[in-house]
């Protein structure tokens, strides 16, 4: 050991102790300037963005505690528009402005898929299965997923997803109060599970309920040290490690079983993804990687959009009232056997109270709407998911902006529009990137914007939402987003809200008073 070599010298001329202490000095402070070395050294490229004046060491807890905080005083430290950062040897750069953000949606060198892996740790990690997948792989969970949103599969999926928003929400009962980054986002997981998995898993209540509770470990599990060091067996990393097995067995089960099915000569034809996947002729691993994968993707930024969605529209009741208008027009036009009547004062000679509407009826009546109008007749809607004032995007309108609506970014700088696809609008280009921009797009986005339309639809017919505070009272102003969490955005505890909801009459009315 070269400590002890040292510290054999050193004894020759000083006192014991004295040489143990500078034996065991030097090579911590050898490390500590290697390190120093490794970490802090910087290109003298001109053309490489200026480097955020802290050491690497401090870079890692603001960035994965409060993400959004760190990268905005990055902007302050530097004074530039485009920095980099070490997070230990991975390089971040950071871009804002019109022209970078052009230049990063348009690069055809980056991938997203390792800077989420390498960053965010956020999803189930089986090398060759979820990660670290070659070219052909990602290729053919490209086409998969293409083929999950054909029009013939989409339409087959509207009633399964709407049975199973209307399963849970009879469950909230005729009126009371809920947390809707809880409640909207449970109904988004089961869908993308009905929509991406089996019948089989979908189908099983218990078993949804155990995959949504182990992503949330994996979610929990996020640290630092277990992102950065995953080899290292930290508490978290042991975490990750069981919640990702048990997430790979239930999924892997599931495929066997359909396999073996196929093996035996049964009709196992659910009409689902993964009979779509098993047709196709993919391996299991291929499988079990596109569900585990694709689930957790679709339920977090899904179930994030559909659960600030509700939000917004029961902070702002007239926004509310034109999306169930435009529902209400729908059933008019696709589904009029099964129309509930439009809203309208009850009779003051009316002896009985009209009877609340069951969702699972609701949801019948909606599932007769085809595709096609879902997306194409749905203004409204296909504004409320982009922008804090959807009147900006509704054909004609302009209606309902200033109070119900903010068309300023913190700082008031204008926000530019987007249209579908992500593209462009407004003064603002590439300000608001929504279903994403260039080449990097959501792939899932038209499955995603069908979900939120269904779920957003089914809420908005079948209760009056109002937001309001812990002690009851409706909220004046909706809290913001919190951008430090970067899964969900939930407001920050002390600004947390919930949903009081009131079940609608079959006449379209609230059942009783909800203010």
């Amino acid at each position: 050991m070269i400590s002890s070599a040292v510290l054999v010298f050193l004894s020759a001329y000083m006192p014991e102790s004295m040489a143990a202490k500078i034996a065991l000095a030097v090579p911590l402070a050898v490390l500590l300037y290697t390190l120093k070395f490794i970490f802090t050294r910087r290109d003298d490229d001109e053309m490489q963005p200026v480097t955020l004046p802290l050491c690497p060491l401090r870079t890692i807890s603001p960035f994965f505690r409060r993400r959004f905080d760190f990268l905005r005083e990055g902007f302050q430290l530097t004074g530039e528009s485009v920095y980099q950062f070490k997070i230990l040897r991975q390089t971040v750069v950071v871009v804002s402005g019109a022209q970078a953000r052009r230049e990063f949606f348009q690069s055809r060198e980056l991938d997203l898929a390792s800077g989420f892996q390498a960053l965010s740790g956020a999803i189930p990690t089986i090398p060759g299965i979820t990660t670290n997948l070659d070219q052909r792989a990602i290729a053919t969970i490209h086409r998969r997923l293409a083929a999950a949103q054909s029009s013939d599969r989409l339409s087959q999926l509207i009633p399964q997803i709407l049975d199973d928003a209307a399963r849970i929400l009879d469950g909230w009962g005729p009126s009371g109060t809920l947390d809707p980054f809880e409640r909207i986002a449970e109904i988004t997981f089961q869908t993308n599970v009905r929509a991406l998995a089996c019948t089989e898993l979908a189908s099983a209540p218990e078993t949804v309920a155990r995959l949504r509770a182990l992503y949330a470990t994996l979610d929990a599990a996020a640290t630092p040290a277990s992102v950065l060091l995953p080899w290292l067996p930290t508490p978290s990393a042991v975490r990750r490690l069981r919640a990702t097995r048990a997430i790979y067995h239930i999924v892997r089960g599931a495929v066997d079983a359909r396999l073996a099915a196929r093996a035996h000569g049964e009709d196992a034809r659910a009409g689902d993804t993964m009979q779509m996947l098993v047709d196709a002729g993919d391996v299991p691993l291929v499988i079990v990687g596109f569900v585990m994968g694709l689930i957790i993707a679709g339920a977090r930024s899904t179930g994030t959009t559909a659960s600030w969605l509700i939000t917004f529209l029961a902070g702002h009741p007239h926004w509310q009232e034109k999306a169930a208008q435009e529902v209400a027009q729908l059933l008019r036009a696709h589904a009029p056997p099964s129309l509930p009547s439009p809203s309208s004062p009850p009779s003051p000679l009316a002896t009985t109270a009209p009877a609340p509407a069951p969702a699972p009826a609701l949801a019948a009546a909606l599932a007769r709407v085809p595709l096609g109008a879902w997306e194409r007749e749905t203004p409204v809607l296909d504004a409320l998911p982009w922008a804090f004032d959807p009147a900006r995007f509704v054909r004609g309108g302009g209606a309902g902006g200033g109070k119900e609506g903010g068309g300023k970014e913190e700082g008031g700088q204008e926000d530019g529009g987007a249209d579908e696809g992500g593209k462009e609008g407004g003064d603002g280009a590439g300000a608001y990137v929504g279903w994403g921009a260039g080449e990097t797009v959501c792939l899932g986005q038209r499955l995603a914007r069908l979900q939120l339309k269904l779920v957003a639809a089914l809420v908005v017919r079948a209760f009056e939402l109002r937001a309001v505070g812990r002690d009851g009272r409706v909220l004046d102003a909706l809290p913001r987003p919190n951008w430090n969490d970067s899964l969900t955005c939930k407001p920050a505890e002390e600004e947390r809200c919930f949903l009081r909801y009131t079940r609608r009459t079959a006449d379209g009315d609230a059942s009783s008073d909800s203010d």
